[in-house]
């Protein structure tokens, strides 16, 4: 068994106001190295919400989000967006994609602004993450 990148320890998601909504509760949770993991469930039990805070896009109302033991919810804005910079990678559904530009495009925006490689390392890098998802055939899509 390889060791947990990312662990949810009792991630609470609660939408306050009069009526307070409780999305996500009290998960536990723990990702390793390369494991495939399936959340599903029927529209409104969470799913999103969780999604949300296991890429740090959102805390936990209560509870903890590690990402390679490091707790994420003890991170300042900017650490967490560095992570999601240097260390996570997403594919939003289609309504995330920014529509003035290919779907490679669209891939290679985080890379770009990291600025840590050429533009030709960039392009190439963002094929290869297509081909991985059976998505290289199209490069141009959306353009």
């Amino acid at each position: 068994m390889t060791a947990a990148l990312i662990v949810a320890r009792n991630a609470t998601k609660v939408l306050p106001g009069i009526a307070p909504v409780t999305l996500v509760r009290d998960l536990n949770l723990s990702i390793g190295a390369r494991e495939l993991i399936a959340i599903t469930g029927p529209s409104g039990s969470g799913k999103s919400s969780l999604l949300y805070m296991l890429g740090l896009l959102d805390l936990p109302s209560s509870g903890d989000i590690l990402v390679n033991n490091r707790s994420t919810t003890a991170m300042s804005a900017e650490e967490r967006a560095h992570m999601r910079l240097t260390q996570f990678g997403f594919v939003f559904q289609f309504h995330f994609l920014l529509p003035e530009f290919s779907i490679t495009e669209n891939v290679a925006l985080p890379m770009r602004a990291l600025g840590k490689l050429s533009q030709a390392a960039i392009s190439a890098r963002a094929m290869e993450l297509l081909n991985s998802l059976d998505l290289g055939a199209r490069p141009d899509m959306f353009s």
